[in-house]
């Protein structure tokens, strides 16, 4: 309940508050009270709870966990020798939510329309329960901010790195940032439209396990028999499909956008990169949600701008697809069960 209460209400007040002020406070309210939800969830509440609670005690333990990366182990040595609760680590990766609302507020108006955006399920998937790469994809996308719209490069590239060793799978923004002049978005359609085929004839789990087989390295055919037990996509359900629906669209509508400011052409790709990954890394699960997820980001930037040309209301497909994505992660898939308070 209380997660369909602040949907609501965050939904509401970003749409029919016109105050500036008022908005702009009700939103800081509205951030506060989604840190400190994430900050001090009961052991129940999220599925990764005991996960990174084991992270913690092998950290303590042994110096690391191997498991939750050497600036998890760092902040979960120092908290023990200062003596803070251990759970205190959830508060501090839970600050990716002012860090991604500030982030929004660098779009100006279309600031509270990101937001509504992101609190559909993203705030679920990545701040409550992935807090690692939560944390990551909050400093990445302000690395992506600073290096196309204000040249910081070095500030750029210093975040970027830090996502990477906050969450390794986040070094793939770098890679993107590297050679994102070589992507362009006619390249990128053709090679997401082939993903796709590839997919749906099931083209590619013959080829990647015999490709494994034929290297023959112990460590890697044990990752990927891990990837892949117990792990279930499916790559043409209802939301992949209605994302990449979204994809094609906004990629049309936004063309003039996009040659007009360089960081909507770039979020436009980071779009586009996240629904190839989806495709085209289906045969290991893990790895396509994971990639896929960090580059779907970029939707909550992207949509607010599509929905003012094709709806003439910047509100309208935010919404949409907040209202969806809760429904399709909270209500239908289960990822949060009902909320307890750790005290």
């Amino acid at each position: 309940m209380i997660y369909a209460i602040m949907w609501f209400f965050s939904s509401f007040s970003m749409l029919f508050i016109s105050q500036r002020t008022i908005k702009y406070v009700i939103a800081l309210c509205l951030v506060f009270s989604f840190w400190f939800l994430a900050s001090f969830k009961g052991a129940g509440v999220d599925s990764d709870y005991q996960n990174y609670m084991d992270y913690i005690q092998e950290a303590i333990s042994y110096g690391s966990s191997s498991r939750g990366g050497s600036i998890f182990d760092s902040l979960a040595n120092i908290l023990n020798k200062l003596s803070f609760p251990l759970t205190a680590i959830f508060s501090i990766y839970a600050l990716s939510i002012p860090l991604k609302f500030f982030l929004f507020r660098k779009f100006g108006d279309m600031g509270y329309a990101i937001f509504i955006g992101y609190v559909g399920f993203f705030v679920y998937l990545h701040d409550f329960t992935q807090i690692r790469a939560g944390l990551a994809i909050a400093f990445a996308y302000w690395g992506v901010y600073y290096y196309y719209s204000s040249g910081k490069k070095i500030l750029s590239i210093s975040l970027l790195l830090l996502s990477g060793f906050i969450h390794s799978s986040l070094f793939s923004v770098l890679a993107f940032v590297i050679f994102e002049r070589a992507l362009t978005k006619n390249r990128l359609l053709i090679i997401l439209l082939l993903s796709v085929s590839i997919c749906a004839v099931d083209g590619l789990s013959n080829v990647i396990a015999n490709v494994i087989q034929y290297i023959g390295s112990n460590d890697l055919s044990l990752y990927y028999q891990l990837s892949i037990d117990g792990q279930v996509i499916k790559p043409f359900g209802l939301f992949p499909v209605f994302n990449l629906v979204l994809c094609l669209l906004c990629s049309f509508f936004l063309r003039g956008a996009c040659k007009q400011d360089k960081l909507t052409d770039v979020l436009m790709k980071m779009f586009f990169l996240s629904q190839i990954t989806w495709f085209l890394f289906y045969p290991i699960p893990v790895l396509s949600a994971r990639v896929s997820q960090i580059f779907l980001f970029s939707i909550v930037f992207i949509l607010p701008f599509a929905s003012s040309l094709i709806l003439k209301n910047k509100y309208l497909l935010p919404l949409l697809y907040s209202a969806i994505g809760f429904i399709a992660f909270n209500t239908m898939g289960g990822l949060m069960k009902p909320y307890d308070f750790i005290f």
